[in-house]
């Protein structure tokens, strides 16, 4: 991250937070070196890429949240969206507008609706892998 980007004021401005406040920023680049000790305070907490992702019981719920038939393998469905919640909700909307896709979530027999989760998937996992560089 460049130097004088406004990250860096944001930042900065985590040192200068009262005890009981917080601070949520978005950004793709990790935090500056200089603030290592924000991080050794437990002031800064960094969320990455795996820790966005849904454990397999939490994808289950959310499918059934989104009424995703129950003929669709929980498991599999898991597998094939990678976790990501965008993947879940992509695969919902697609069988709410053609319900006869999918029975399961093996993508082989249905090959539209893993084509649009794999494109839900890469274009997360294309914006993520932007925050590691």
């Amino acid at each position: 991250m460049p130097e004088g980007a406004p990250l860096h004021a944001i930042i900065a401005a985590v040192g200068e937070l009262a005890a009981d406040m917080s601070l949520l920023a978005i950004s793709r680049t990790a935090p500056p070196p200089a603030r290592a000790g924000l991080r050794a305070e437990r002031r800064l907490t960094l969320v990455d890429w795996a820790d966005l992702r849904l454990r397999p019981d939490e994808s289950a719920a959310m499918a059934d949240v989104l009424r995703i038939p129950e003929s669709v393998d929980r498991a599999a469905l898991h597998r094939r969206v990678d976790g990501w919640p965008a993947g879940l909700a992509l695969m919902a909307d697609t069988l709410r507008r053609n319900p006869t896709l999918a029975t399961d979530a093996d993508g082989e027999r249905h090959p539209r609706v893993s084509a649009a989760v794999r494109t839900a998937c890469g274009i997360a996992q294309d914006a993520m892998r932007g925050c590691d560089s």
